[in-house]
C-alpha cells in the first residue's frame, strides 16, 4: 500500500463526492465538499474544515476529515472517515488514525472526537469500541439519528473530557446544507 492524503479542493470535490456517494449511500451529501472548496458558505460556528481524498497509488480509495468549532477551540471532530469495500483493511484504518491524530496535534487540538449512528455504521462504531475511544451517547435536541454516539479520543497524556451532550449545532449546519442539497437533487434530476 502507498497511501497518501490529498486536501479536497475546487479541483477534486467531486471526486470526493463520488467516493462519499459509493461509502454512504444512505447520506447523500453534494454540500460539503464544495463548502470546504468554497463554492457553498460554511455553517455557522464551524471553523478549520479540511477534507482529503485518500490515495492507494493513484486509485482514490476513500475520504477523511477534520472540522471545529467555535464554541469548543481544544476539540477536532472528525468527518466522513471512509474507505470503499475493496481497500478496507486495519493498515489503512492505521494509516488514517495515525494521519488525523497528528494533523490535530499539529494544529494544537487536544481531543479527537465523532459522531455516528450506530445502527448504519455498526461496523465503525466496533473499530472505535476496539480502539479504547470514550463512548457516551448524544441526546441533545439537534442529533442527527434518533441513536448517535460520540467517540472521544485524547490527544495528549490528559483523560478523555466527557462531551456531556453540549450542542453540535448540527440544526444550524441542515439549515445550511439542506436547501442546497435538495437543489442539487432537482437540478441533477432535470439534467437526467
Amino acid at each position: 500500500m502507498n497511501i497518501s492524503f490529498i486536501p479536497v479542493s475546487k479541483d477534486n470535490y467531486k471526486i470526493a463526492e463520488q467516493l462519499h456517494a459509493a461509502i454512504f449511500p444512505e447520506y447523500p451529501d453534494t454540500y460539503t465538499f464544495a463548502a470546504i472548496s468554497g463554492l457553498y458558505p460554511l455553517p455557522p460556528k464551524w471553523n478549520n474544515l479540511v477534507f482529503w481524498i485518500i490515495y492507494d497509488g493513484d486509485v482514490p480509495v476513500g475520504i477523511c476529515g477534520l472540522y471545529g468549532y467555535d464554541d469548543y477551540p481544544a476539540d477536532a471532530w472528525g468527518g466522513w472517515m471512509g474507505v470503499l469495500p475493496a481497500h478496507r483493511g486495519v493498515q489503512i484504518l492505521v494509516d488514517i488514525r495515525d494521519f488525523l491524530f497528528d494533523y490535530a496535534r499539529a494544529h494544537g487540538y487536544k481531543t479527537l472526537r465523532l459522531y455516528t449512528d450506530p445502527v448504519v455504521n455498526a461496523a465503525a462504531t466496533k473499530i472505535y469500541e476496539r480502539a479504547g475511544m470514550y463512548r457516551e451517547e448524544y441526546t441533545n435536541a439537534d442529533k442527527p439519528v434518533p441513536t448517535t454516539l460520540i467517540f472521544s479520543q485524547s490527544l495528549n497524556d490528559e483523560p478523555v473530557r466527557p462531551w456531556n451532550n453540549r450542542p453540535l449545532f448540527l440544526n444550524e449546519f441542515h439549515a445550511v446544507s439542506e436547501p442546497i442539497i435538495e437543489r442539487n437533487k432537482q437540478n441533477a434530476a432535470g439534467a437526467k
